[in-house]
């Protein structure tokens, strides 16, 4: 059995791959404003990746790991932008905002979503805030090093989502959104 696992991982190495990104990299993503941000995934060794963003366009050869990466130098907040990488592929990522990404992790109580309480439902309804999204992480209990999140991917404060968040995240979020 041993064996045969080896013998599959080194027919899946062989296979030509696509340019991919992780998980977190996807449409209506947010990126940190004002600081220097790193864009990577994997692709074939050897394979030149482009990634196209701002109006800029950054260049790397994937090394014979398969992980590739760029450094784009730190924009000005705003949005929303499309970003192309191409390599044998190519990779379109819609409607990416820049501005503040904030990290809300801790207790369980951050797993308390609006639609568990049962007491936000007009919030819910009324909900409409397409500037502030929230990228939820699975919770993945592993004892092998992962190479990407689970995730349903990007999703903006809206009545058919806002259900489905972190309601401590989301008045966080929404109550930053209104001072500013």
């Amino acid at each position: 059995l041993i064996f045969a696992a080896s013998l599959v991982m080194m027919l899946a190495n062989n296979i030509s791959a696509n340019v991919r990104v992780p998980k977190l990299i996807s449409d209506n993503m947010v990126l940190q404003r004002d600081t220097k941000l790193k864009i990577w995934g994997w692709a074939d060794p050897g394979e030149k990746v482009t990634v196209s963003f701002y109006g800029k366009t950054f260049e790397v050869t994937t090394p014979s790991t398969g992980k590739w990466m760029v450094e784009m130098p730190p924009m000005k907040a705003g949005g929303p932008f499309e970003m192309i990488i191409r390599g044998n592929n190519e990779v379109k990522i819609s409607n990416i905002l820049l501005g503040d990404v904030w990290l809300c992790s801790g207790q369980s109580n951050m797993e308390y979503t609006l639609n568990m309480l049962g007491t936000y439902e007009n919030e819910i309804k009324l909900a409409n805030i397409e500037e502030v999204r929230m990228l939820k992480v699975a919770n993945l209990a592993t004892d092998t090093l992962r190479t990407d999140i689970g995730t349903t991917g990007w999703k903006s404060v809206s009545p058919e989502n806002t259900g489905s968040f972190s309601a401590t995240a989301y008045f966080f979020g929404k109550e930053l959104y209104q001072l500013y």
